[in-house]
């Protein structure tokens, strides 16, 4: 409890004679409830004081102790109210910097962040900031949203108790969320976060050659020397496409070294790998394709950065600002389909449809998040169901609007809709986007249909149609197969191993290519620059990368026949 002390001694000397009603009296009186805790009649006693006080001088010091019973009555707002009226009517009282003090507290308080904070930082007495700093703590705490205390920060970028605060709101945040920016600039402004942010982010190295660590369920004690394809085929097609993209990496010198281990899918022989002392020396480790949280861990604690190729399975990623994934999730796709559709500014009402399964849902929710603020979009969606595939028809071709212009020849108009979104990537998904197409083909307008990659994979739809109706699909799956590097890399492995490059083969490649040059160019701790930046990296192979505060390949290229290629959408 803060109370101004200097004056009662000085009033102490002059209380022998005064009489019970004289001002100096009443002020003593009040004073001495105020101590015993009997705030009630001690704030009458100086409301007494307060009513009239041009016949004495206690007028501040009244208002001032009215201010702070009221409070330890709990009539906040009454207090709150008395100590506005001291900053009007005794604007230049010497005692100013405690009545801001109260006001600071009362305001943050009452969750009037920002006028208590105004108020706070009046204060001029340089004695009083750590009192001042444990009370903004107190109180800011109360805030769990980082964009309210970012919002704050920028108008109050001086107050380290703002600046801790979103700080710790930032470590709250998943590490895909994090604005790492934002908290660089708080780490730089003030030492006690810099201390913390070196924790978070150590300081990045560059060095001439970097060492990658390569986890894989290879089973060599379990492969026959012959030419028969192995029972893990796609994980020898994936060291395979890795090593070849080492070999292009250290053309011209010896810059990535790569260590490879065999996990034999074992979380025994996982952990004694990882007991090694050289893993602790890693630069970067690939892998594991099993027990992936084990690795995490184990990359978290000694800060080396870790990917795995081949997961979509975010939650390894979870509070590990170490772990990335060369996929992309659902969220992702969804994110990027919504920035094509947002990317055109003719295309103002559309229509979603999609699946029952749950990454259908994710990729929809992706979508609606992205757009939700887009005032010139209407959408309407519908959640196909089991056997309901005929909603889709009845939505874009049955429902009709009436021009009457003769009763007996009314044309019939279309529903009116520029675009169609369709997420059926799981189960039941074919019947979806074929009832889709077929629903474009009649209606035989503009109406542009984007929907999934995945549909080529069925041989249901007639290819052709792809070409000859307005149709994209966003392929986080997608190989530039006409490309010089494909032909470049298909010739080289086909001279090499006898066969064209699977699938995995060219994720290894093309991951391998990433990655590594990520290392080469920004360093050890390569994620200061790629996620700090909305730049595009370019693929070998695939149609690019970006990680821009994610953990996570946002990048969802979106591609359309164009004759009889696949080719990337602007």
């Amino acid at each position: 409890m803060r109370y101004i002390i200097t004056v009662i001694v000085i009033l102490s000397a002059f209380s022998i004679g005064f009489s019970q009603d004289s001002p100096q009296q009443k002020y003593l009186n009040a004073k001495q409830l105020m101590a015993e805790g009997r705030y009630g009649l001690a704030r009458d006693l100086f409301k007494q004081l307060t009513e009239n006080d041009s016949n004495h001088s206690f007028g501040e010091y009244a208002s001032y102790y009215y201010g702070i019973c009221a409070y330890n009555q709990g009539f906040v707002t009454l207090s709150r109210d008395m100590f506005f009226q001291i900053t009007r009517k005794y604007a230049d009282w010497n005692q100013m910097n405690e009545v801001y003090f109260w006001l600071g507290k009362i305001l943050l308080e009452q969750g009037d962040y920002f006028r208590g904070l105004e108020y706070a930082s009046k204060i001029s007495d340089a004695k009083m900031a750590s009192e001042i700093f444990a009370m903004e703590k107190h109180y800011l705490i109360k805030i769990h949203s980082a964009d309210s205390v970012n919002d704050l920060y920028r108008m109050f970028e001086k107050n380290e108790a703002v600046a801790q605060r979103l700080f710790e709101l930032e470590l709250l945040l998943p590490h895909s969320s994090r604005d790492y920016n934002l908290m660089k600039e708080l780490g730089n402004s003030f030492p006690s976060i810099g201390d913390r942010m070196t924790a978070v982010r150590p300081d990045n190295e560059f060095k001439d050659t970097y060492q990658i660590s390569l986890l894989l369920p290879l089973m060599m004690n379990q492969l026959n020397p012959d030419l028969q394809p192995k029972f893990n085929e796609f994980v020898l097609d994936l060291y395979r496409g890795i090593k070849s993209a080492v070999d292009s990496l250290n053309r011209d010198d010896n810059r990535i070294s790569l260590h490879v281990y065999d996990t034999k899918r074992d979380s025994t022989v996982l952990k004694q790998i990882l007991d090694k002392k050289e893993l602790k020396e890693s630069d970067l480790i690939i892998g594991p394709l099993y027990n992936s949280s084990i690795a995490g861990e184990f990359a978290k604690e000694n800060k080396i950065n870790i990917v795995n190729p081949l997961t979509k399975n975010t939650s390894i990623i979870e509070n590990n600002p170490n772990f990335f994934l060369y996929t992309q999730t659902s969220k992702d796709v969804g994110y990027a389909s919504a920035n094509f559709i947002l990317s055109d500014s003719t295309l103002k009402k559309g229509v979603i449809f999609y699946g029952e399964g749950s990454r259908d849902k994710e990729i929809v929710s992706a979508f609606m998040d992205s757009v939700k603020h887009n005032k010139n979009l209407e959408i309407s969606s519908y959640l196909i169901p089991k056997d309901g595939q005929r909603k889709i028809l009845d939505v874009l071709t049955r429902t009709r609007v009436i021009n009457e212009i003769e009763e007996d020849d009314k044309p019939v108009i279309l529903p009116k809709f520029d675009f169609a979104f369709v997420s059926a990537t799981e189960k039941d998904g074919t019947s979806i986007y074929s009832n889709a197409l077929t629903a474009v083909e009649v209606r035989g307008d503009s109406l542009l249909l984007l929907g999934s990659h995945n549909w080529l994979d069925d041989r249901i739809v007639d290819p052709v149609k792809f070409q000859t109706q307005k149709v994209y699909m966003a392929s986080p799956d997608f190989i530039n197969y006409t490309s010089k590097t494909y032909v470049k890399y298909e010739k080289a492995f086909m001279k090499y191993y006898g066969v064209a490059p699977s699938k995995y083969a060219l994720t290894g490649f093309d991951m391998m290519s990433f990655y590594g040059n990520a290392l080469i160019e920004n360093g050890k701790y390569f994620q200061y620059s790629i996620l700090e930046s909305h730049r595009i990296y370019p693929a070998k192979l695939s149609g690019g990368f970006n990680y821009f505060n994610s953990n996570t390949n946002r990048f969802v290229p979106v591609v359309f026949w164009n004759g009889s290629k696949m080719k990337l959408a602007k």
